[in-house]
């Protein structure tokens, strides 16, 4: 019995040691461990970081990454990345960062057991400097030297803007390496004065401004100081200012006495300003007497060189638009006009042909610069050097009809103040040029519409 007891003891035995030994395995199983790598490549809104599994805890690795906050011992319960599984080394790309923002991070593994944690880090994202934002301003006033415009800088691009102004060439897009002026520094508005440029020629600029990360370009825009290089140099001229201080050059024609440049002036001649639209596109046909100008397509560079653009209410208004002791040319005068012409042979090879219809005068009148290219000889864009024996140097204002500018460079149309006979309601006689055509031609045009005015003397 005794030798049988003992068989029994060993067997219970030999069967209890691997018990023993497997629910000493199963309570060893734990939560994996990890450590985090170093942080890398942090921009403002991003970074690269990572972590080493060193042990799965007894179970499989079934998450890892890593978890951040702007607080203290983040969890996979904040922002996470999800980077795998298993053991070993994983790599982690964290985004859409605050920037100037200080993270806490730790990387993370998970298994059946839980979640393990590795220490913590922390790291800060950076400033994002970008360029400047910025817009170029339209130009304000020119002369035959100089040119006033400037800009706006919208945004510093979280860098101080440290010099700004505006950059100028004959070639397009112009960069501080050519011309600029220097106008402060700091976000807002700014005004430039552009000098030293030359009369007859077309100029590129645009705003520019300057902080840690480089320069920053507007929007280009061009003038040109043309509009003056285009009268007849072996002529003598007059000259004439407005209520707007506006200073024009007139020549004398037969027995009348025109200003030789398209009328610019903003105000009456009791000093009321005349309005305009807004925006310069806005559409007025439902107005029944409305009165504006308007620079072309809202454009104050195109003042200069092609005046401003009139309805035929706004030049028939009692306050007068033309300087003291000027007047808008009536329909007769315009017949006049074009009739002295065409008998004292400024028509094209002399033609004579329709007296005072305008017939052929068409490169007695023209400016000698300004208008478009056009191929055929006796048209007002053809061999513009050689263009307005005549003095008028009338120019291709373009025109403005409920909102839409059209023209400009082609077409110069210019009101006169008689109602015409066929709808005295709705229309006025005008006189038109256009740079493809060899004539002066006569239209009834709606008096709504924005045309061109050239002054005569009383």
């Amino acid at each position: 019995m005794k030798i049988i007891s003992i068989i029994y003891t060993a067997l219970l035995i030999g069967l209890m040691i691997p018990l023993l030994l497997n629910c000493k395995k199963e309570a060893a199983k734990t939560v994996p461990t990890v450590i985090i790598a170093a942080v890398s490549n942090i921009t403002a809104t991003a970074a690269t970081c990572g972590g080493t599994i060193t042990s799965d805890g007894g179970e499989t690795v079934i998450s890892c990454g890593v978890c951040w906050s702007t607080n203290q011992n983040p969890t996979i319960a904040d922002y996470k990345t999800t980077d795998g599984k298993g053991t070993g080394s994983f790599s982690s790309i964290i985004t859409s960062l605050t920037q100037v923002t200080t993270y806490n991070l730790k990387a993370y593994a998970t298994n059946a057991i839980g979640t393990g944690y590795s220490d913590q880090i922390t790291f800060t994202t950076i400033l994002d400097i970008t360029l400047p934002i910025l817009i170029t301003t339209d130009i304000l006033s020119v002369t035959t030297s100089s040119a006033l415009c400037g800009g706006n800088v919208i945004s510093d691009g979280n860098s101080p803007v440290i010099d700004r102004g505006v950059c100028w060439s004959t070639n397009k897009y112009p960069t501080i390496s050519d011309n600029k002026t220097k106008d402060g520094n700091g976000t807002g508005t700014f005004t430039s004065l552009i000098i030293g440029i030359n009369s007859g020629l077309t100029y590129y600029f645009r705003a520019y401004a300057i902080n840690a990360k480089g320069t920053a370009y507007g929007d280009m825009m061009s003038f040109s100081t043309s509009g003056n290089g285009g009268f007849n140099p072996k002529l003598v001229y007059g000259t004439i200012s407005d209520i707007d201080g506006n200073n024009y050059k007139t020549i004398t024609i037969g027995t009348q006495t025109w200003m030789a440049e398209n009328l610019k002036t903003k105000k009456y001649n009791n000093g009321d300003f005349i309005g305009t639209t807004s925006p310069a596109t806005l559409q007025i046909y439902n107005e029944s007497n409305p009165k504006y100008q308007w620079a072309y397509d809202g454009g104050e560079r195109n003042v200069f060189n092609y005046g401003r653009l009139y309805t035929w209410y706004t030049v028939t208004d009692n306050r007068n638009l033309c300087p003291t002791g000027w007047h808008v040319p009536t329909e007769i005068e315009w017949t006049t006009f074009a009739a002295y012409l065409t008998n004292n042979d400024y028509g094209y090879l002399g033609n004579k042909s329709y007296p005072g219809e305008g017939y052929y005068l068409a490169k007695s009148m023209a400016s000698q610069s300004g208008w478009n290219t056009s191929s055929m000889a006796g048209e007002a864009g053809n061999d513009q050097a050689n263009n307005n024996t005549s003095g008028f140097s009338a120019l291709p204002g373009g025109v403005v009809y409920n909102g839409y500018f059209n023209s400009i460079g082609e077409l110069g149309e210019w009101w006169s103040s008689t109602t015409s006979g066929i709808s005295t309601a709705n229309t006025a006689w005008c006189r038109y040029m256009v740079y493809n055509y060899h004539g002066l031609s006569r239209y009834e045009s709606s008096k709504i519409m924005g045309l061109s005015v050239r002054c005569i003397k009383d």
